[in-house]
């Protein structure tokens, strides 16, 4: 029987587990809705402690979790959480509480790092070793691969506070104002427009708008990581031709200066679309976990 492990996507409306051997065909996933974090936890270990009982031990957790947290292997507060404005996640040790329930090897990335993992393995990063994963929803965050290795620091990678030209706008970041999040973000266009993103008509200007702040991003993230291929996913992206604005005002912010050619591939093979489905937080949980080199308790 193949070695099985278990998945932890971390989010902040609900928190996904699952369990099997392949990461992209769960034995078992269940959802679970993120309250305050004891109580959500301990639903989260009687699933895993559940899921051993019935079907036989499992060999380690891969987590996938919202942010800001401590991804640092060496760190003591490894998988801790940062001040967070989830209620009563600030300083939460998610990993510290999973190896003292569970026993297990636990390893602990942030929610864009897990769909980058999930993407180079599975989907629209195949093929590449330096990709972006960028996810703009509530917030805007990435994930950044480098030589086929996740980036971070003290922390891991920030993209959604890098500093674009506002033009104007005064941004709804409540750190930075007028930081990339705090223009593109769904909060941010609903204070932009007066009204859900949603609800905005797909000609309405404010998307040309939206695409020029992102496409000032991508510029960014091409000439500072030279990387092959930036992925651009979450509910903000979901609005029609908003992917293919972003490309043609990034390729026009280049101006021909990197060595793209637009007749053979292009930016539309630069600049895409997520290449799996909503379990690729999951997904890259379970890679995590499989790959990681050690895992001590």
């Amino acid at each position: 029987m193949a070695e099985r492990f278990g998945a932890i996507e971390v989010g902040g409306t609900k928190v996904v587990c699952g369990v099997g051997a392949d990461p992209l065909n769960f034995d078992t996933v269940v959802r679970i809705e993120t309250r305050d974090p004891d109580s959500t936890m301990a639903e989260v270990v009687d699933f895993f402690r559940t899921a051993q009982t019935k079907s036989g031990p499992i060999s380690g957790i891969g987590v996938a979790s919202f942010g800001p947290l401590n991804v640092d292997p060496r760190d003591p507060r490894y998988g801790q959480f940062f001040a967070t404005p989830k209620p009563g996640w600030s300083e939460y040790p998610l990993r510290q509480g999973l190896l003292d329930a569970l026993g297990l090897p636990v390893s602990v990335t942030t929610d864009v790092n897990g769909a980058l993992l999930a993407e180079a393995a599975y989907g629209a990063a195949l093929g590449v070793s330096n990709a972006v994963y960028v996810t703009v929803g509530t917030g805007l965050g990435a994930g950044i691969l480098v030589n086929d290795l996740l980036v971070s620091g003290f922390m891991h990678p920030e993209v959604g506070h890098m500093r674009v030209p506002a033009h104007g706008v005064e941004g709804s970041c409540p750190f930075h104002k007028n930081c990339l999040e705090g223009l593109v973000c769904g909060p941010a266009i609903a204070k932009r427009a007066g009204k859900p993103a949603e609800q905005l008509a797909t000609n309405d200007p404010l998307w040309d708008d939206i695409a020029i702040n992102l496409a000032d991003m991508c510029v960014n993230l091409l000439c500072v990581l030279s990387t092959e291929r930036i992925i651009l996913g979450g509910g903000v992206m979901q609005a029609p031709g908003l992917l293919e604005k972003v490309r043609t005002q990034t390729e026009t912010r280049l101006a021909g200066y990197l060595p793209v050619n637009s007749e053979l591939d292009g930016f539309d093979t630069v600049i895409v679309a997520p290449g799996l489905a909503e379990l690729s937080g999951l997904t890259g949980a379970l890679r995590l976990i499989q790959t990681a080199p050690s895992n001590p308790i």
